[in-house]
């Protein structure tokens, strides 16, 4: 429920530490060129329904 919350787009401090962490691994895997972007980019995937739509497929793919 809380992983639901955050790709729903309901702000918490569970949502704060997931684009943390989202942030980082963005950050470190090289699609940014710095933390602050990676930050950026994790926000706007769970914004614009990305992030959701992915965790969707993944449940759809193991369900196959």
């Amino acid at each position: 429920n809380i992983i639901l919350d955050i790709l729903d787009g309901n702000h918490s401090v569970a949502r704060d530490i997931a684009v943390l962490n989202a942030g980082a691994a963005i950050y470190v895997s090289g699609l940014t060129k710095d933390m602050g972007a990676g930050i950026l980019m994790a926000k706007e995937k769970i914004d614009d329904g990305h992030a959701l739509n992915k965790l969707n497929q993944l449940i759809e793919a193991s369900n196959a």
